[in-house]
């Protein structure tokens, strides 16, 4: 540990003149501190292993000089300090001449130490800045800037305004308190901050997690596949998430928030709360309540809260929606979309495109709508099929829904039409054209009871070439 006096700072002529065209900011070099005419000295400790000479940037406005290059006047609005070894000690910014007191007692930037301002510095090249001066006299007290580089990073702000840029690497950066600025550069990083502050988090290029905790926060996901999460538990900040290029996952919580899905394939997820009865979600409209007065655009995929009842509405885009325990109203409208009821006696709608449909558990009402559309089926509950054209649509059987049937097109000799024909043992799904009642029966003849599995419209024509078995799917294969 080196004592550092402030003492009269004296600029390297070498590298900067008073008279260079970028008057107002000279470099200078040091052995013991640095200080200008008028100001309150005080005594500070760097950690500086290798007992080196410091490099000292100053800048400032009007700044004047005399013979000997020693500062004389003007009005100094930052200084900076970095050793010749690449670490850097610490940036004071707005000082005023004859009125700043500076106190870094215990400032350190070693390496791997955790101690530089509270912060984990896991690389050489950091710089900081923006320490933040309360008043002519005051100690500095926080406000600093991190910059790491390629490689392993993990940055931690302070209580103030810090601004923390990865660079390359996997790296973390936790803000802090205070509204902060955090930035990811390339590759993956994890970006969060403290429960306050209004924040700004940048995930650069890479696949990054911002968590942007309490405030209203701006997160930036950048190019990658990007997590944003503006609010943290209980948290209700009016936040806005921009996920950018790449397929980003947004998860949803209490506040007026705007989420903006950017290129690529993006999802929402509405994350649980008992408190919340219903979800309305508009992406026509841009438009979501529940948790607040959301703004939403660029989302194809979303993901219902389990807690709440879901109302969600597409656009002409193709999406996917998903439900919840509840009674959820799920409507495609234009665009291929895949829709899940999930629990729950659930209505849902694909609109108009050639949707993918699947109300999973509970007693559904179904509508395919305008296009060739796929009714996805994994348990015998009589949900009831709308509109079902067999000229345009189909049965999708869940493997194993049905006992003894592989993948693939529906045997003829594994279906019939109640109307036209026994039941023998080789049926497995029994057809009441007249009723429109399609049942599954796992031994035909035999002694096992069928089980009513869609209530289709009285008289609909439907035959095995309108049925398929088709890999088992759960929510998160129709999420997608």
């Amino acid at each position: 540990m080196i004592p550092v006096l402030i003492e009269q700072l004296v600029p390297n002529l070498d590298i900067l003149t008073p008279t260079d065209a970028r008057s107002g900011a000279l470099l200078g070099k040091v052995a013991t501190g640095f200080a200008w005419p008028g100001s309150t000295a005080v005594a500070a400790t760097i950690d500086d292993p290798w007992d080196n000479r410091f490099d000292v940037f100053v800048a400032g406005q009007n700044l004047t000089y005399d013979v000997n290059g020693q500062l004389r006047g003007g009005t100094i609005t930052a200084i900076t300090i970095l050793s010749p070894q690449g670490i850097a000690l610490a940036s004071l910014a707005n000082a005023v001449p004859g009125g700043l007191a500076l106190d870094v007692a215990g400032l350190r930037a070693a390496r791997n130490s955790p101690e530089a301002l509270d912060a984990l510095v896991a690389h050489w090249d950091i710089t900081y800045s923006a320490a933040k001066v309360t008043s002519p006299g005051a100690t500095i007290d926080g406000g600093v800037t991190f910059e790491g580089a390629r490689g392993t990073d993990s940055l931690t702000g302070t209580q103030w305004a810090d601004h923390l840029s990865g660079a390359g690497g996997h790296d973390v950066l936790w803000g802090g308190a205070g509204d902060d600025w955090l930035h990811g550069d390339d590759t993956k990083h994890v970006l969060s901050d403290a429960p306050t502050g209004n924040d700004t988090l940048s995930g650069g290029l890479g696949s990054d997690w911002l968590f942007g905790d309490a405030g209203d926060d701006d997160l930036r996901g950048g190019d990658g596949s990007d997590m944003l999460r503006g609010d943290e538990w209980g948290q209700s900040g009016n936040d806005r998430l921009d996920g950018g290029a790449g397929a980003d996952r947004f998860f949803s919580e209490a506040g007026n928030d705007t989420y903006l899905g950017g290129a690529g394939r993006d999802t929402l997820t509405i994350l649980d709360d008992l408190s919340v009865p219903l979800v309305t979600l508009d992406l026509t409209a841009h438009a979501m309540t529940g948790y607040g007065s959301d703004t939403v655009s660029g989302i194809e995929i979303v993901e219902g809260s389990y807690e709440s009842r879901n109302a969600l509405r597409g656009s002409d885009a193709a999406e996917s929606f998903s439900g919840s325990w509840h009674e959820d109203i799920l409507k495609g409208e234009g665009g291929a979309d895949r829709l899940w009821g999930d629990w729950g006696n659930d209505e849902v709608r694909g609109g108009a495109g050639n949707d993918l449909l699947g109300g999973d558990a509970g007693l559904d009402t179904i509508y395919g709508g305008a296009g060739r559309d796929s009714f996805y089926f994994t348990d015998a509950a009589g949900d009831r099929v709308e509109d079902f054209l067999a000229a345009d649509d189909q049965v999708w059987l869940a493997q194993g829904l049905v006992p003894g049937l592989a993948n693939g097109p529906l045997a003829s000799a594994a279906f019939k039409d109640l109307s036209v024909g026994k039941v023998d043992s080789s049926d497995r799904l029994l057809y009441d054209r007249a009723s429109g009642k399609l049942w599954i029966d796992a031994d035909g003849s035999g002694a096992a009871v069928r089980q009513l599995l869609a209530q289709l419209d009285p008289g609909t024509a439907l035959s095995a070439a309108d049925i398929e078995v088709r890999p088992t799917w759960d929510r998160d294969d129709f999420l997608v």
